[in-house]
C-alpha cells in the first residue's frame, strides 16, 4: 500500500544521464541547419529549458520566427532518431526507485511528451512512476507549476507532502512556485553554486544519501522535514 508522501522527480540529470544523446542531437542539428558545432559544456549548461529552448540558444544568433520553427522541428525529429544511444538510469537509481515502492512518485520534465514516453519505454522505466508528464500543448514547461499541481490533486496528495527533485534551478523553481519542499541533487548538470543559490530545503551528493533523506525527512500524515530538523 502506497503511503500518503509524493516524490517528483526531474528527468534529465536527476533520473538519467542524457548527457551524450543531447549533444550529439544538437550538434547535428546545426550541421543540417548550417550552423558552427557547439562545445559539449556549453550545450549541457543550457538543458532544462525545453528542446525548443535548447536548439535555439545553441544557435549564436537571432532567427526570423519562421527558421526558429524549422530549427525546433529539425531538431525534435533528430532527437527522436538519437535518443537513447548512451542513455541510462545513473547507477544505483533503479534501485533507489524499487526501494521507495511505499511512495507515491511521479516524472515532471521539460523533455517533450513523446520523447519521454520513447524514453521510459526504451529504459523499462514506466513501472516505477505512477505518473509522468513532459511538455505538449497541453501542459507548459517547468518553472511553470501547473504540471505539478495537477499531479498532486490527481493523486490527491497535500503539497506539505510533497518533495520536488532535481538537477537544475527550474526544477528547484517550480517546486517553490507549487509551494513544494525541494531537492537539489548535485549529480546533474548544474553545480553546487547554481543550486544554492535558489535555496532548496535539501541539497544531496548522491544517490544514497538521496535515499536516506526520504526516508528520515517523512513523517506519517505530518509532511517532510524542515532541512534543520533532518
Amino acid at each position: 500500500m502506497k503511503n500518503d508522501k509524493l516524490l517528483i522527480f526531474d528527468l534529465d540529470g536527476t533520473l538519467i544521464d542524457t548527457r551524450k544523446d543531447i549533444v550529439r542531437a544538437v550538434n547535428l542539428t546545426l550541421d543540417k541547419l548550417g550552423f558552427p558545432r557547439c562545445g559539449f559544456e556549453e550545450i549541457i549548461s543550457r538543458v532544462g529549458y525545453g528542446p525548443g529552448q535548447l536548439i535555439l540558444k545553441c544557435i549564436h544568433r537571432q532567427l526570423e520566427p519562421e527558421d526558429q520553427e524549422k530549427a525546433k522541428k529539425t531538431f525534435s525529429r533528430v532527437y527522436q532518431e538519437n535518443l537513447i544511444e548512451d542513455s541510462d538510469f545513473f547507477p544505483g537509481m533503479k534501485a533507489l526507485l524499487k526501494s521507495l515502492n511505499t511512495f507515491n512518485k511521479a516524472i515532471v520534465t521539460n523533455k517533450s511528451t513523446p520523447h519521454l514516453k520513447k524514453t521510459l519505454h526504451i529504459l523499462q522505466g514506466k513501472d516505477y512512476f505512477d505518473l509522468y508528464q513532459g511538455i505538449d500543448e497541453n501542459n507548459p514547461p517547468k518553472p511553470d507549476p501547473a504540471v505539478t499541481l495537477k499531479i498532486m490533486r490527481t493523486l490527491k496528495i497535500d503539497p506539505q507532502d510533497t518533495l520536488f527533485i532535481g538537477d537544475s534551478e527550474i526544477d528547484l523553481q517550480t517546486g517553490k512556485n507549487a509551494g513544494v519542499k525541494t531537492c537539489g541533487v548535485l549529480w546533474g548538470y548544474r553545480s553546487r553554486k547554481e543550486l544554492a543559490r535558489e535555496n532548496p530545503d535539501y541539497l544531496v551528493e548522491n544517490i544514497a544519501r538521496l535515499k536516506e533523506l526520504i526516508l528520515t525527512s517523512s513523517r506519517p500524515r505530518m509532511g517532510f522535514l524542515a532541512s534543520e530538523e533532518v
